[in-house]
């Protein structure tokens, strides 16, 4: 299967940041991003864990509410174990 054909749009407002290592990002930072997505488009889909937990790209779902977009490209990673995920803890949610 392509890298492509796992690309899928979801709802902005169903993505849920990873509670237990969500990055911060501060509003300049967010302000960035959104002028980034603006100029050049939205590049790098933001990798979910299949039930809409944001893996990584928070910065990305962040700038793209301030943008008003309703959804991002996605890619489903439910294969990942949290640790290959970039996960600190395999604790169950």
């Amino acid at each position: 299967m392509r890298m492509s054909d796992k690309i899928t749009m979801r709802p902005v407002e169903a993505l849920i940041p990873y509670g237990r290592k969500a990055a911060a990002h501060s509003k300049a930072q967010v302000a960035q991003i959104a002028g980034s997505i603006r100029e050049f488009g939205f590049t790098n889909p933001v990798p979910d864990d299949g039930e809409n937990e944001i893996i990584a790209g928070q910065g990305r779902v962040l700038a793209a509410r301030k943008l008003g977009m309703v959804e991002v490209p996605c890619i489903e990673l439910a294969h990942l174990t949290p640790t290959s995920a970039g996960r600190r803890s395999s604790a169950p949610r």
